[in-house]
């Protein structure tokens, strides 16, 4: 089940606790159908890799992976970073998905059954408008209609979203060859490539 593997994903970075990971930010979720045969027969994501302030978390099950890009050891994003009144924009690419917006929006109720479900208590997560993990993000995008039967979806966030605000995420289709199209991005004033 894909909200399974995305939640258990969701509880292994939450157990990062630290000074390095205050303020850690996802910049990139990359989820594709199908599973990888064993793979997480521990139960627990693999981190693929931690080396300049960059982390790789990858969960495995038989519905998908899931891997995610985290940035690490930055100052935490506010809400001025996601800029004032405007709607919000992340991209996303995706395998079987036609050029389209989709609007999300999040309560802070929203954000709060999450990180209960998933025991994180990072202060991020917390207060009137809490920033909303990238992870429910990714999983709310999954569970709409125009991407139900897509086979792989990468999504970029560049900047913040704070519940109560409107995020748009573009969709395109996956470059030729299959594989997510390169470009920059910036998360809380960080810049990063993908």
């Amino acid at each position: 089940d894909v909200r399974q593997m995305f939640r258990d994903l969701a509880r292994c970075t939450a157990r990062l606790k630290g000074e390095r990971y205050e303020g850690a930010v996802i910049a990139a979720a990359k989820w594709q159908k199908g599973g990888m045969p064993g793979r997480m027969a521990d139960g627990l994501p693999d981190i693929l890799a931690d080396r300049h302030g960059m982390m790789t978390v990858q969960a495995a099950d038989e519905s998908g992976t899931l891997t995610i890009k985290m940035l690490l050891g930055r100052k935490a994003p506010t809400e001025r970073m996601a800029g004032e009144g405007g709607i919000l924009r992340l991209e996303a690419r995706a395998e079987g998905v036609a050029a389209r917006n989709v609007r999300l929006r999040f309560t802070a109720e929203d954000v709060r059954s999450f990180v209960r479900d998933v025991n994180d208590t990072n202060a991020l997560h917390g207060g009137e408008k809490p920033l909303v993990p990238g992870l429910l993000i990714m999983e709310r995008l999954l569970k709409q209609m125009e991407f139900i039967t897509c086979r792989k979806v990468l999504l970029k966030y560049t900047m913040p979203v704070f519940a109560g605000q409107e995020v748009v995420v573009h969709s395109a289709p996956l470059s030729e060859g299959g594989g997510p199209r390169s470009g920059r991005g910036s998360v809380g004033g960080r810049a990063f490539l993908f």
